[in-house]
């Protein structure tokens, strides 16, 4: 109980005499004339040390509380508790708690809990809480959680969680989540989640999913996902590249390029680049390059280089190379001349692994030993379907095995190959085979280059064929088969011999059902085959 009897409407103190009245008197009028009407004061009062248990409700819904707390230009409704809260220009419904909190033009709808919080031009319906939180500048129905998240310049319905998320220059609707995620210039609708992601300079529309990732200068519509993922530690991120998983594409990675792996793309990643597979393409990837499987193109693969499979062009692949399958094009690390060098292919199993001269060509694995140190010769071909190696160490040659034998030719079925050395296209001859009953000697004309001569009889084992003269201005080749069952000879005119193996003569004996194949060196006829 108070000491002071109730007062009067001008009373400020309780006074015993206004206490002298019958209980006749003791009606509504009295009352209100006489006592103050629960629960609201009649003029000014000023409460010390007063504890209030229950409700507190004050005229016009207005709650201010702290030293100068709303003193400019105070709403109807809001609330402001703190020193110097909601200070000037609080609009509706707002609420500023924290000293300094909302101080400076708060808008309609918004809340800003903190110290400093929301400070200055805090938009409408926002929301800021922690110190420092939208301190300046935060647009209207952005969002501020966290010390100094969205701390100047957030803007219109930007989201940034966490301390320092979304500091400086925070894009139109855009995210960050994390400490420091999209700290400085985070631009409109991109999206940074986790510590550092998107730290400095993310571009529009771009994303950022883990720690580190696109931490620096992170271009418009670009994609990283994974710790260290596309992090820039030197150039950053180009626009529309994608780079997912740890420390993928973290130092540079060029527009359009895409890594997809644990490492790949690491280092430089030209345009249009792509990796795929742990440490693929890892170090300086060029322009177009492509890298598929793990460690495949890892060590400096040069512009529009392709390659697909563990350790395939592993180690400096140069220019427009192709190497496709496990190690294929692999090189040595550290070993200039161990390269699978400009325009060469090398497809299958150790194809060309310790390296391919310039413009070669290895299809079948085994080029070159896999533990060797010799490579492929340049401007060569080789098709090895043998599973074993087969060196190639002279230029410009072609080898091709295995090759099947067969039964002696019997008819023309079985041509040999010839080589236009103008077009350098592999052809044969389709003419007719060349019938020959043989009796004494028959010189054969130079119709029958590239023929099949079929021998249909033989009278006597000295009975003798002779081939035409060779021509020297090109290779040619002739076939024949002796279907009789008596031997005859082959022999030459003109000065020209035969060579089988190592021995050269004008003549040779043809065995009976055998042939024989034939081909213009010079002057001299050579055999080729047998059967």
């Amino acid at each position: 109980m108070s000491a002071y009897n109730p007062p009067t409407r001008d009373s400020v103190i309780f006074n015993p005499e206004y206490f002298q009245t019958s209980l006749a008197d003791l009606d509504t009028t009295y009352l209100n004339q006489n006592y103050l009407r629960f629960p609201f004061a009649q003029g000014a009062e000023t409460l010390q040390q007063t504890t209030i248990n229950g409700d507190l409700t004050l005229n016009q819904d207005k709650i201010h509380l702290g030293n100068s707390s709303q003193i400019t230009n105070p709403p109807l409704s809001g609330i402001a508790i703190g020193a110097f809260s909601g200070n000037n220009s609080q609009e509706e419904n707002s609420v500023a708690i924290g000293n300094e909190a909302g101080q400076i033009t708060q808008g309609e709808a918004s809340v800003s809990i903190g110290y400093a919080s929301g400070k200055t031009n805090q938009g409408i319906s926002c929301v800021s809480v922690g110190r420092d939180s939208a301190f300046l500048n935060q647009g209207a129905e952005a969002v501020a959680i966290g010390q100094s998240s969205g701390n100047t310049n957030q803007g219109i319905e930007a989201v940034s969680i966490g301390s320092d998320a979304g500091n400086s220059s925070q894009g139109t609707r855009s995210v960050a989540v994390g400490p420091l995620a999209g700290a400085t210039s985070q631009s409109a609708n991109s999206v940074a989640i986790g510590y550092l992601s998107g730290q400095t300079t993310q571009g529009t529309n771009a994303t950022s999913l883990g720690h580190n990732a696109g931490n620096n200068n992170q271009g418009a519509d670009g994609i990283c996902i994974g710790r260290n993922a596309g992090q820039g530690l030197t150039s950053g991120q180009g626009a529309n590249a994608i780079a997912i998983g740890l420390n993928s594409a973290r130092t540079s990675q060029s527009t359009n390029a895409i890594a997809i792996g644990n490492g790949s793309g690491d280092g430089t990643q030209g345009e249009d680049g792509i990796c795929i597979g742990r440490s693929a393409g890892a170090t300086s990837q060029g322009l177009e390059g492509i890298s598929i499987g793990v460690v495949a193109g890892q060590i400096s693969q040069s512009s529009y280089g392709i390659a697909i499979g563990r350790q395939s062009g592993r180690f400096t692949q140069q220019t427009e190379a192709i190497a496709i399958g496990r190690f294929a094009g692999e090189g040595v690390n550290g070993t200039p001349a161990n390269q699978q060098n400009e325009k060469a292919i090398a497809i299958g199993k150790y194809a060309g692994a310790r390296g391919q001269g310039a413009n070669s060509i290895s299809i079948g694995g085994y080029t070159t030993a896999p533990s060797g140190t010799d490579i492929q010769a340049a401007n060569s071909i080789q098709i090895n379907a043998t599973n074993a190696v087969i060196d190639q160490l002279t230029a410009s040659t072609c080898i091709i095995a295995p090759i099947r034998t067969t039964a002696p030719a019997t008819t023309n079925n079985t041509l040999p190959l010839l080589y236009n050395t103008t077009t350098k296209e592999v052809q044969y001859n389709s003419e007719p085979d060349v019938e020959v009953a043989l009796t004494g000697t028959i010189t054969l004309t130079a119709n029958s280059y590239n023929r099949f001569v079929f021998i249909t009889s033989v009278a006597l084992a000295t009975d003798r064929l002779n081939l035409p003269t060779p021509v020297v201005s090109f290779p040619s080749s002739i076939t024949i088969f002796n279907s009789s069952a008596t031997n005859c000879l082959l022999g030459t005119v003109a000065g020209s011999q035969i060579r089988v193996g190592a021995t050269t003569s004008t003549t040779i004996t043809l065995t009976a059902n055998t042939s024989i194949t034939l081909q213009t060196s010079g002057t001299v006829w050579v055999r080729t085959a047998t059967g």
